[in-house]
């Protein structure tokens, strides 16, 4: 009811995919209607770029299933048309996150075939999540967060940003819009910056992503995304067996070549390769000339 994410929907945009692999591994997913009490036996709530704002009731139903040891796995994006979800964000901030409305951007995103927009991550933290887990997964389209003081949960960064001036978190959408962005002092955020975060109490756990993109069905290819989330998910419910399994590759991964390799294959073809036949082939001709 918060024109979340559809789990359902089989266009790019959708998470039918990702509903699908959450099946795979042995994950019961159920719509939810907050507006109605939390059932017992939910082991998670996910939340997946909600953009339309909570009610009281609906933030207090969270709040009470939270202390009662229940676990939830959030995934936002940046808000290009101001922060429609205040209630929402509070709630995070009392919880210890500080969502901030902006982009992250990668400068040298576009040297391994991505994006600005689509930051590229080959480094993580320390944590069970990420034990024996290798590979690069992408962010498109990412906001984040800062960790605020919190009674509750105790927060760490398990993806970040590469350090400024690689990226920075752009808060002027215009200039993004534009195609012209660039770091403002006093204005924008340094990297690294925190994209996705999780934050464990005595009884509960919470998961924290500044992208829902990662795990559409545009990205379907890239494994590791979907790997990580459901890694991050298992943790959540406690099923930690689950993390520490392989799971198995997705098919039709994703190749992404970069300006250098690019700019590698279109001499090699057009040039180097063409012209040195040229060249093999006059000198066969003249040497047959000489005999």
């Amino acid at each position: 009811g918060h024109n979340e994410l559809s789990l359902t929907d089989k266009n790019n945009i959708g998470g039918d995919f990702l509903k699908a692999n959450m099946e795979s591994s042995s994950f019961e997913v159920k719509p939810l209607d907050l507006a109605s009490n939390i059932p017992d036996d939910a082991n998670a709530i996910l939340i997946m770029n909600p953009q339309i704002d909570y009610l009281d009731e609906e933030i207090s139903r969270l709040n009470k299933y939270l202390k009662s040891g229940g676990a939830i796995v959030i995934t936002m994006s940046p808000q290009f048309n101001g922060n429609m979800i205040p209630k929402f964000s509070y709630f995070l901030n009392d919880l210890g996150l500080k969502f901030v409305n902006g982009i992250v951007l990668d400068r040298l995103a576009g040297q391994q075939g991505s994006q600005a927009s689509i930051p590229v991550i080959s480094n993580y933290g320390e944590h069970e999540i990420l034990k024996n887990f290798e590979g690069r997964t992408l962010f498109p389209v990412s906001s984040f967060f800062e960790v605020v003081d919190s009674n509750m949960f105790t927060f760490t960064s398990l993806v970040g940003s590469a350090p400024f001036p690689a990226t920075w978190g752009e808060t002027d959408f215009e200039q993004v819009k534009s195609g012209r962005a660039d770091f403002n002092e006093g204005f924008d955020y340094k990297g690294p910056l925190s994209i996705l975060v999780v934050g464990e109490s005595k009884d509960s756990r919470v998961v924290v992503s500044g992208s829902t993109s990662f795990v559409t069905n545009q990205f379907q290819g890239q494994s590791n995304n979907f790997n990580l989330f459901l890694n991050a998910l298992s943790w959540a419910v406690k099923e930690e067996a689950l993390v520490s399994l392989n799971r198995p590759q997705l098919k039709g991964n994703i190749i992404y070549i970069s300006d250098i390799h690019v700019s590698l294959i279109f001499y090699f073809a057009i040039l180097i390769f063409p012209f040195s036949l040229f060249i093999i082939g006059i000198f066969a001709y003249r040497k047959r000339l000489s005999r």
